[in-house]
């Protein structure tokens, strides 16, 4: 897999190595199932194959990582588990129940997807642009104030709740879309490839809020090609490769990967 041994490269030296090989996968206490995958197969209309047989488990406080090359079935896998797309095959327990039992705004409330980007009005500030999406989460008007307060500081942005969104960079946008997540409190945060057009800092910015909020006991699945990166936020990672876990993919992550 060359995808695989090139991966310290990939990273451009903003994760350093040495960094990475410090956090063994399995050293965290696991406390309870947030989500589970048996078995899980998804089929296009033309008959192929796009994952097969997907089975992992992430606890509470654990961030498990999706780790693989660009068309592996990481996406594809975000949005099974999202509720965006129906799986042919396998099962999805959220919370322990089937996903088949929740509507799309209760699903949400417990595994809420991090988008890369959503609606925004340029000219409305980080806190009026939360104040519209507390409103379209049904957030009571009572706790709206306190709810975007806590969001914007969870996600870094507490200095930054009058900045408009015109003038926020990248990266800045990338955490606002995380703050809207955070605003429905969910147990656990779905997050497809989320550094990528964003420069160094910002990156460094958003995987160090995304560590924070684990040990503060928020599951993550975290999905993304830069393994090193997914490496140094995950407790666990699977290894994609063609739509399909590598089974020795936790082992190959204990040793250094330089």
């Amino acid at each position: 897999m060359g995808w695989l041994n090139g991966a310290d490269e990939a990273s451009g030296g903003v994760i350093a190595a040495s960094t990475v090989v410090d956090r063994v996968p399995g050293q965290r206490t696991r406390r309870g199932t947030v989500l589970a995958v048996s078995g899980l197969g998804y089929t296009t209309d033309d008959g192929r194959g796009v994952v097969r047989d997907i089975g992992f488990e992430v606890a509470a406080g654990e961030a498990y990582g999706l780790a693989g090359p660009t068309g592996s079935g990481k996406s594809t896998i975000v949005r099974l588990v999202t509720g965006l797309l129906g799986a042919d095959t396998g099962s999805i327990t959220v919370g322990g129940e089937s996903i088949d039992a929740y509507d799309g705004f209760q699903l949400r409330h417990v595994v809420s997807y991090v988008p890369q980007s959503a609606v925004m009005v340029p000219t409305a500030t980080m806190a009026e642009t939360l104040a519209f999406w507390a409103r379209f989460h049904r957030i009571p008007r009572a706790e709206r104030a306190d709810r975007i307060a806590e969001a914007l500081r969870r996600a870094g942005l507490a200095a930054h709740a009058a900045v408009p969104v015109d003038r926020c960079t990248g990266g800045e946008l990338r955490e606002l879309c995380l703050a809207m997540s955070l605003l429905i409190r969910p147990r656990m945060l779905v997050l497809d490839q989320p550094t990528a057009h964003i420069d160094p800092d910002s990156r460094v910015r958003l995987l160090t809020t995304l560590s924070d909020l684990r040990d503060q006991g928020m599951s993550v699945l975290y999905a993304g090609s830069d393994l090193l990166e997914v490496r140094w936020l995950c407790d666990r990672v699977g290894l994609l490769d063609e739509g399909t876990l590598l089974p020795d993919g936790a082992d190959t992550l204990t040793g250094s990967l330089a």
